[in-house]
């Protein structure tokens, strides 16, 4: 694994252990354990959509916003390094 990726990795983590936090879940997560089966709920994942947006200064393509990239740390390590190798960054307000 490349510094940039165990870098992404770390602050991905950070945000899943946000929200396990405030559910008050103290399961330890490992990089590619299954979010819904730790305990997040759809509404966490939505929300972790959105923390995740705004920690990477990121706007994700709805065709990205689906399940397969939101089910693992792993997961979404992998999807916001694709984006930002691609160039994927948040629309000018």
């Amino acid at each position: 694994m490349n510094s940039s990726s165990g870098l992404r990795d770390g602050a991905v983590a950070a945000i899943v252990q946000q929200l396990l936090k405030a559910r008050s879940i103290t399961h330890c997560v490992e990089p590619d354990d299954n979010l819904a089966d730790v305990g997040l709920t759809s509404l966490d994942m939505a929300r972790l959509i959105l923390l995740v947006e705004r920690a990477f200064e990121i706007s994700l393509p709805v065709r990205e916003i689906k399940l397969v990239n939101f089910r693992s740390i792993s997961s979404i390590d992998r999807l916001m390094n694709r984006m930002l190798k691609n160039g994927h960054r948040a629309a000018a307000k």
